[in-house]
């Protein structure tokens, strides 16, 4: 059974695709991450927004920067609010492995 949401906090992280290895990447305190958990997190919108524009313009080898919104989980663990989002943050579905453990309640094939 999946950890239920806590919607009344919601942050904001940058998200992006990365043009040498193709994962999703999230701008972290120190460049890019393949991890959600490690992301930086906003909790204002226009504070990510002026980020996400220094982001799209620093770093040609990550393609795409977004903004995500995330909630935690009533374990503490950083989940996309967005349906889209999360099976991003989990990777590739075509078996379980890698990022895929940290995101147990996404459904994989």
């Amino acid at each position: 059974m999946s950890a239920s949401l806590n919607s009344s906090t919601a942050f904001w992280v940058i998200s992006s695709q990365s043009l040498v290895t193709g994962e999703v990447m999230y701008l972290s305190r120190h460049g890019w991450h393949p991890r959600l958990g490690n992301a930086r997190l906003f909790s204002a919108q226009s504070d990510a927004e002026d980020s996400l524009k220094s982001a799209a313009a620093e770093d040609p080898e990550n393609l795409f920067p977004s903004l995500v919104s995330v909630q935690r989980n009533s374990s503490g663990t950083l989940v996309p609010a967005h349906f889209r989002e999360r099976f991003r943050a989990a990777g590739p579905s075509n078996r379980f492995h890698g990022k895929q453990a940290d995101y147990p309640e996404v459904p994989h094939v």
